[in-house]
């Protein structure tokens, strides 16, 4: 058989097995038709084609959400200890010191003494109420009682210069602490004298000295 019949057969039977492979081939219906309602020309018509993904496309989009920016760490504070606030100490205030105490008290051997720091930071200010023309000034002394913790027990006002003024020492003092004075060796309540300054705004710093019941 000649080349070029051998040629022509193997052209003719390649068509023919592509004729049949389209034949095969499922035919896809063309979408209907839509037509806009009567009288009406200014309608869009859009076909909308879905698309469903193969299942393992579909699991991959799930187990990989997108990514919403670098993930965040949980960072774990210290927590800090919150102080109560400091309340002030209520100590008892009287008009005469033997009103603060049920018998006398027993001479000490050592007595009392002022923690000098308590007068640079718990000094009163001047009461503006008291403050005028014709402002009250003086020195307001206080007597006081001095337990065997060294925290007052008791005031009284042995000199006084205005409501005001006194009330101001008595709210200062009452939050100092002293060095209680002792008898053979031991603290034991006593008394002290706390004078303190008041002049026009400013505080003058008094000398302290110690009372025996």
């Amino acid at each position: 058989m000649k080349p070029s019949r051998i040629a022509a057969w193997t052209i003719a039977l390649l068509l023919h097995a592509c004729l049949v492979i389209y034949a095969t081939l499922p035919v896809r219906a063309a979408p209907p038709r839509v037509e806009p309602p009567a009288g009406r020309r200014d309608v869009l018509i859009v076909s909308l084609v879905r698309h469903n993904p193969a299942p393992a496309m579909e699991h991959r989009a799930r187990a990989e959400p997108p990514s919403r920016g670098p993930a965040l760490t949980a960072v774990r504070m210290p927590r800090t200890k919150v102080e109560p606030p400091v309340r002030p100490r209520r100590v008892r205030v009287a008009a005469r010191p033997q009103d603060l105490v049920s018998a006398p008290l027993k001479r000490p051997d050592v007595p009392p003494r002022e923690i000098a720091t308590y007068r640079n930071t718990e000094m009163p200010e001047y009461p503006l109420s008291a403050y005028g023309e014709e402002g009250a000034e003086g020195w307001v002394v206080l007597i006081v009682l001095v337990g065997p913790d060294g925290l007052p027990e008791g005031i009284s006002v042995s000199r006084s210069v205005a409501p005001q003024i006194d009330e101001a020492a008595i709210a200062a003092v009452s939050q100092w602490k002293f060095e209680p004075g002792t008898l053979h060796g031991q603290p034991v309540p006593s008394w002290i004298s706390v004078p303190i300054g008041f002049f026009r705004g400013r505080l003058s710093h008094g000398s302290n000295r110690s009372r025996d019941s």
